[in-house]
């Protein structure tokens, strides 16, 4: 375990003014924006005052002390450096990580018995955002109505800190990599290609994905943080086009794909087919729980994936799309496994609450190693729809939640089952559905189509196009 942490002396202060900050870059469960307009050093900073002075003022009685995190486009350090002082200006003691994956950053929060952590990250977002994730005791995610809570607080004349808090001593890094190996055992050698995007993973991933008993090679071995190589969204099948083609050239057993701060993650076959974040729900789902168990999915999922859970009597809890709403729901029902289509998977069984990408590879290649069939045979057992990729809209932010609002309403005079959790779910009688949402990362509103064939999913998508076609604000392309 870690050495008790050792604090610095009390930080010099200097008056600071009110200033404006864009609200649009508060989301449901971080801060995302573009740097150099939304997110600069001044908002960092500011936003690094207001996450130390939201958990003092949740802990009125304790002396606090945080982790923070950056992964690594290069305009994170003077980021980190920024928020650092602000956290330092609340009273708190703020220790550096340095570059680090946010399940790294969730993982040193729980062992160094942390009050809190953030990382500076924009996720799978292009090179030019940055922003923030929060997390609390116990490494909780903290999004909802408390980030607009740290938004308030953000607003209000504050101290300027000149200390930006101290390095980190411990080697938390050789303590979660030890923990992640002894959790996994492998019956029998895999070969794997990691595809980390140039994302802060990179190299570390595919070390620990080596230490377990693979043969791991590395797509691309040098990090950058301007991801040159493709976007760093795993979900979207295009930037997975070198991984498909070198697990083919390899003969490998499996592609692995990870985003840019590593905490979501796809996969791909031995014969380089695309495997989306449902079939990788039901696969494990079925690999890791029992009868009695509860799986946590959201609205944006399949409806596969409830038919084949109940089939081995597991049960599932449906909820908002976004990471921090399942780790909500797993910790209310003490679930052991949850997901969503982006990627973001917990597998809580014999492990933490937070969503982790690399403890999530793990378990599929525990899974596949303990099977005689390759991973094309056990996808072809899994139930498919006809389902279009996602579709990501350009919409204004100041505008998509009241238009997704109208949209709901244009469907409920179909007559149809409307599921109003979160946008609206369509589900029609023949087992198609229809998802339409407004992002919670970026400008734009998600449109998901699944159906039970082919003609099916046209005479749907053209459906929703008459609709969306109503309103010139969104973006209409396929």
């Amino acid at each position: 375990m870690p050495q008790p942490l050792r604090y610095s002396k009390k930080p010099k202060v200097i008056f600071k003014k009110h200033m404006h900050i864009n609200p649009n870059i508060f989301r449901a469960y971080d801060i995302r924006g573009v740097v150099g307009e939304d997110i600069t050093s001044e908002v960092a900073e500011r936003i690094g005052y207001a996450y130390g002075t939201y958990l003092v003022e949740n802990n009125p009685a304790k002396s606090l002390h945080v982790v923070v995190g950056r992964d690594n486009r290069p305009h994170g350090i003077k980021l980190s450096e920024a928020f650092r002082r602000g956290v330092s200006a609340s009273g708190i003691q703020v220790f550096d990580l340095g570059e680090s994956p946010s399940p790294f950053l969730y993982y040193t929060v729980i062992a160094g018995d942390f009050d809190g952590g953030v990382n500076i990250t924009a996720s799978h977002n292009p090179s030019h955002y940055n922003g923030f994730k929060f997390v609390g005791e116990g490494a909780h995610s903290i999004y909802g109505e408390e980030i607009q809570k740290i938004r308030e607080i953000a607003e209000r004349d504050f101290d300027k800190s000149e200390d930006a808090g101290i390095p980190m001593e411990d080697d938390f890094w050789k303590m979660y990599s030890d923990t992640l190996i002894s959790k996994i055992k492998l019956n029998k050698k895999l070969k794997v290609i990691v595809d980390n995007a140039g994302g802060v993973s990179t190299g570390r991933y595919t070390e620990i994905i080596r230490k377990i008993g693979t043969e791991a090679i590395e797509l691309y071995p040098q990090a950058d943080g301007n991801f040159p190589y493709h976007q760093p969204d795993p979900v979207v099948e295009n930037n997975l086009a070198d991984l498909k083609k070198r697990v083919v050239a390899e003969k490998a057993d499996i592609g692995i794909a990870l985003d840019g701060d590593g905490d979501r993650i796809l996969i791909i076959t031995n014969s380089g087919q695309f495997v989306d974040a449902n079939q990788i729900m039901i696969l494990l789902g079925k690999h890791l729980l029992k009868s009695g168990d509860t799986l946590v999915y959201t609205v944006s999922c399949s409806s596969v994936v409830e038919e084949e859970m109940r089939k081995i009597s597991v049960k599932t809890e449906m909820v908002p799309v976004g990471h921090s709403f399942v780790e909500a729901k797993m910790r209310e029902t003490k679930a052991l496994f949850g997901g969503e289509q982006s990627g973001h998977f917990f597998v809580q069984k014999n492990y933490y609450s937070y969503d982790d990408a690399l403890f999530t590879a793990l378990n599929i290649l525990e899974m596949l190693a303990t099977s005689d069939k390759t991973l094309d045979e056990m996808i072809l057992e899994v139930p498919k729809r006809v389902s279009s990729p996602e579709r990501r809209l350009a919409c204004p932010d100041d505008r998509k939640f009241e238009i997704v609002d109208a949209i709901t309403n244009d469907f409920a005079e179909y007559n149809y089952r409307c599921n109003t959790m979160d946008g609206i779910r369509v589900d029609m009688p023949d087992g198609s559905w229809i998802g339409i949402r407004a992002s919670n990362t970026s400008p734009c509103i998600s449109v998901i189509c699944e159906a039970t064939s082919a003609t099916r999913l046209a005479e749907i998508e053209k459906e929703v196009d008459t609709i969306l076609q109503k309103y010139p604000e969104i973006e209409l392309k396929k």
